[in-house]
């Protein structure tokens, strides 16, 4: 379970001050189920529920998920994976342990069908978060119900003044942005999407990253993009201290 499978790094050009990897399932799973030793040890915590799952798709996304969370957060402390545990609950974010203390890493998660990806940052802090979130780009999710509970009112302007065969792209946009902003904000989807504004992405800022507005005291930096068929987006959330 030591072997790493393929990912790609995504957004070498954004100034985002996180790591952001996507790789396939099928990549980070064992040619056959390992021994109970070894599954526990890449599923931590997340066992007992891996263990009671009956769809062996969600099985292996779970257990191929918890690999590369290891594999990544092992590559940027330079240590081996097996030094490395992640401890996942259900509504809460992923934390990541070397050892028995936590590794000075702040991690986030997202997957969808047969793509996962990861977003990794330095914090040397409770203060420091980071969110992904990806989507199939071509998803059709654009309803004017669902709009309107993802859509803060000035989103809800600018969705206006688009091409109606615009919207649902936008929308899949500015939902992994939202996704991504409240995950690295520590509160996930307990604060309704459409209570932050983040403003939708136009070409010229569809690839690159800006920064949105925060608490006071704190900073949110947002990148976004499109790769093979995914919109994916990420968020990096940190208290200014300057």
């Amino acid at each position: 379970m030591t072997e790493a499978g393929d990912w790609a790094e995504i957004g070498t050009g954004w100034d985002l001050g996180a790591r952001v990897r996507l790789a396939a399932v099928a990549d980070w799973l064992p040619a056959t189920t390992p021994p109970e030793s070894q599954l526990r040890a890449v599923l931590g915590t997340a066992f007992d529920r891996w263990n009671a799952m009956t769809s062996a798709f969600a099985r292996g996304r779970m257990l191929a998920s918890r690999a590369l969370l290891r594999a990544v957060v092992a590559e940027r402390l330079g240590c081996d994976d097996s030094e490395i545990d992640i401890d996942s609950e259900p509504g809460r974010p992923p934390r990541a342990w070397r050892g028995t203390a936590p590794a000075p890493v702040a991690i986030s998660l997202s997957h969808t069908g047969d793509a996962m990806a990861v977003a990794v940052v330095d914090s040397g802090a409770s203060d420091v978060g980071v969110g992904v979130d990806i989507e199939a780009s071509d998803r059709p999710i654009y309803t004017p119900a669902f709009a309107a509970a993802v859509a803060h009112p000035d989103e809800l302007a600018q969705l206006a003044d688009l091409d109606p065969d615009q919207l649902n792209d936008a929308l899949i946009a500015l939902w992994t942005i939202k996704e991504a902003v409240l995950k690295a904000r520590g509160t996930g989807l307990t604060v309704a999407p459409r209570l932050v504004c983040v403003g939708l992405p136009t070409r010229d800022t569809a690839s690159t990253t800006r920064n949105v507005a925060a608490p006071d005291g704190h900073r949110t930096r947002i990148g976004t993009t499109t790769h093979h068929g995914l919109r994916i987006s990420a968020a990096h959330h940190w208290r200014n201290h300057a």
